[in-house]
């Protein structure tokens, strides 16, 4: 016969399980804490130490905006939360994942996949003398873009998702979560939906309709990251890849299947092809070798 009484079982049943939470708890704040120091110490490779100590503070917490000055060039990023701002920023200003590119003196630039503009930032420091047209979905990203290309009137920003021709509005949807606002992807709405107030939804615009809107004859440079809608941009290219010199594309297979070799398929005119990069694959293309440097 037991000599404990259900009541003085209960209580230690809880202190048990009180137990095993604390001790899960306290591995989960070592754990973060192991992280922030790993995130500190590549954050000091980078920035000064102020905004390596504000990415690791403000990343348990909402999400807030800071101004990053590094080499003359003066940005904002969205810090915490599960913001990639800094990881692009990493990627474009530090890491030079469009060194490659080694047109001459372009005119025209063409950014689809704006993102924040850290990109159309670069090419215009980059290219002095060059127009850049840098093209954004989603709201947020576009909000901190504007403010980011505000003060460079040859930078000019439009709120849009890029598809195929006549392809309808865009609804966007997020597709990595994991670094927030860099895996949005965009899908034609579905008109015959009962409602989509609750969605994002956007206008979609084409290649040819942009080069026309500008009154662009040849276009020196097409930049693209579009989470896998390049499928869909270069599967119907035929009204406008011939009046584009040179294309740095981020192809994502991993995301829509098939983009590596769309991509491949319509670019067959260009003469150079460089494969490179780590997080997914980079391709740059053009069709004739430039005299130098610009």
């Amino acid at each position: 016969m037991s000599t404990h009484s259900p009541g003085a079982f209960k209580a230690q049943f809880w202190r048990v399980q009180t137990a095993i939470g604390l001790r899960t708890r306290v591995r989960r704040v070592v754990r973060r804490f192991r992280l922030d120091l790993a995130r500190f110490a590549v954050d000091r490779q980078k920035f000064s130490f102020t905004v390596a100590l504000r990415h690791v503070l403000w990343s348990h917490g909402r999400i807030s905006v800071h101004r990053i000055e590094s080499n003359g060039i003066s940005v904002l990023a969205r810090f915490g939360g599960n913001s990639s701002d800094l990881f692009i920023w990493h990627e474009i200003f530090s890491d030079g994942e469009y060194e490659v590119v080694d047109i001459v003196d372009p005119v025209w630039i063409l950014d689809l996949g704006g993102n924040v503009g850290y990109a159309a930032v670069w090419f215009a420091k980059r290219y002095p003398k060059a127009q850049i047209i840098t093209i954004e979905p989603e709201n947020a990203n576009f909000e901190i873009l504007l403010a980011n290309v505000c003060d460079e009137p040859r930078i000019h920003p439009i709120r849009a998702a890029v598809a195929s021709a006549g392809a309808p509005r865009q609804v966007i949807m997020s597709t990595d979560g994991e670094w927030g606002g860099a895996g949005l992807q965009t899908a034609p709405v579905d008109e015959n939906a009962e409602t989509t107030d609750s969605l994002e939804v956007v206008d979609s615009v084409d290649g040819a309709s942009i080069l026309d809107r500008f009154g662009i004859e040849r276009l020196d440079l097409m930049k693209i990251d579009v989470e896998g809608a390049e499928k869909d941009i270069f599967g119907s290219s035929e009204p406008w890849i011939d009046r584009v010199d040179a294309i740095v594309a981020e192809l994502h297979d991993n995301i829509v299947d098939g983009c590596e070799e769309t991509f491949a398929r319509a670019t067959t005119g260009f003469t150079f092809r460089r494969r490179y990069g780590t997080r997914s694959t980079i391709t740059y293309v053009r069709r004739e070798p430039p005299t130098r440097v610009g």
